[in-house]
């Protein structure tokens, strides 16, 4: 009976041990997948973040095909970013706007019908995202000064280094800042210096078509001798 009763003492202790081993086992497993998603986490983020840039750039790539495509059905007059309308009118999704003015997006809606191509895959503000409505908080905006003095294509002095669509933000500075107007037409240096995508980094259309990107804070201020800003200068109020 001693014999019996040790053997299954036995038995019953190795059966512990081994799921004691278990558990730790377990454990440790959890700990080292914890430690390689804190590593691997960020590394997902930034490759999530790049892949939305990739996207947003193609998105600029469009609308300046469409901008361009603009201009040469108008004999090279280049796209307004808004103009005095004031009786009712349709826009691109369908309602009736009463608005006095229609916005670029409005205009330009014929030569760019697709309501994505508007947007930046990396903006999450909802009122920021536009589905053909009247709409002035535009996560892409068109730089006003463009129209404004170079009504034409072939006036555009060094297109290459002209800002004409940029990603924007019509979000308030901060706590005892002005806030910023609304982004659809460029006019504030911090719609596109603050944007606070891409890493703080503004995705720019050009004057010529060619896509490229700025960090924010390197954004120069809106002074007339900026070709970034300006088509034009010398004979020109600013």
């Amino acid at each position: 009976m001693t014999r019996k009763s040790n053997h299954g003492m036995n038995v019953k202790s190795t059966k512990k041990s081994l799921l004691d081993f278990t558990l730790i086992e377990l454990l440790v497993v959890i700990a080292i997948i914890a430690i390689l998603a804190s590593m691997l986490l960020p590394a997902l983020s930034k490759a999530r973040e790049k892949a939305r840039t990739v996207s947003c750039t193609s998105n600029h790539k469009q609308l300046a095909f469409s901008w361009l495509m603009y201009a040469d059905d108008h004999n090279g007059t280049l796209l307004s970013h808004a103009y005095y309308y004031p009786s009712d009118y349709i826009l691109p999704n369908g309602t009736t706007c009463s608005e006095d003015y229609k916005l670029w997006q409005t205009i330009l809606h014929p030569w760019q019908p697709e309501f994505k191509v508007y947007n930046c895959p990396s903006n999450f503000s909802a009122d920021c995202i536009y589905t053909g409505q009247y709409h002035g908080k535009a996560p892409i905006g068109y730089n006003a000064y463009v129209p404004r003095y170079g009504m034409h294509l072939n006036k555009l002095r060094r297109p290459a280094e002209l800002m004409v669509f940029a990603d924007a933000n019509s979000k308030p500075n901060g706590p005892g800042t002005p806030t910023v107007t609304n982004a659809y037409s460029l006019a504030d240096v911090d719609h596109v210096r603050k944007v606070g995508r891409h890493n703080n980094t503004a995705n720019i259309t050009y004057g010529d078509g060619h896509v490229g990107s700025r960090r924010g804070p390197s954004i120069p201020n809106r002074v007339f001798e900026s070709i970034l800003w300006y088509p034009t200068y010398g004979g020109n109020d600013p």
